[in-house]
């Protein structure tokens, strides 16, 4: 039966955006080099706490890692995902993917304006000024131009 690898690439994605070798990794959460090894080739699965220390030292959501590997789970048993729990994505590959690079202060503050501009859709609380443009945007922490 085919392995889905939808986990290890991840795994291995989100560890080198971090720029850490699996060494470093390995030694952060508590592990084995080799065990890490084998979760990033996709031969073995993390238990839930290794899972959440290796999300948490990555910057990444445990639920979101805890997902691809349970959609990977269900490929590897049965051969394939039934439709009905893969859920495209309506978000653009390149929002998603630039959203990934900014900083967390710069993704709170893009998760911020897009509360506020949901609130304005839907008519509840105030409007976004019509003048207001990104450039002249200030920072409500420093006070400072972004």
């Amino acid at each position: 039966m085919k392995q889905s690898k939808r986990f290890p690439e991840a795994l291995l994605r989100t560890i080198e955006r971090q720029g850490i070798s699996l060494t470093d990794l390995a030694r952060r959460v508590n592990s084995t080099y080799e065990h890490i090894r084998r979760l990033v080739r996709g031969l073995s699965y993390p238990s839930p706490p290794l899972l959440h220390s290796i999300a948490r030292e990555l910057g990444d959501s445990s639920e979101k890692l805890q997902q691809i590997m349970e959609l990977d789970k269900i490929y590897d048993k049965y051969g394939r995902i039934p439709q009905f729990l893969m859920v495209k994505s309506t978000i653009p590959p390149s929002m998603r993917d630039g959203f990934q690079k900014l900083s967390a202060r710069n993704k709170t503050i893009v998760v911020e304006l897009v509360r506020i501009l949901i609130k304005q859709q839907n008519g509840i609380g105030e409007s976004v000024p019509k003048t207001t443009s990104f450039r002249t945007m200030r920072s409500p922490a420093n006070n400072k131009l972004t």
